[in-house]
């Protein structure tokens, strides 16, 4: 719920339900997420250096714990800038 959320308040023009991603890259670093609705073919950009992907409701991100900040109100979840 929380990451819909945060999805539809972005400046985007999708919500992301019926969308694939695929990602652009150069030399092995990640500079857009081009979306893709499945049902209409339309395809957006979204200009970017990093993709964090989130399957299910606990994040697993322990073995990040010392190296980057979590938010303190959302257990699990990667503070961002």
């Amino acid at each position: 719920k929380i990451v819909g959320e945060k999805v539809i308040s972005e400046e985007t023009d999708t919500d992301g339900d019926n969308d694939s991603v695929d990602l652009d890259s150069e030399q092995m670093f990640v500079t857009a997420a081009i979306l893709k609705d499945v049902v209409t073919g339309e395809e957006s950009k979204i200009s970017c250096s990093a993709v964090f992907v989130a399957i299910g409701h606990t994040p697993s991100t322990q073995f990040l714990e010392g190296i980057v900040d979590f938010d303190e109100s959302h257990s699990g979840y990667i503070m961002t800038k």
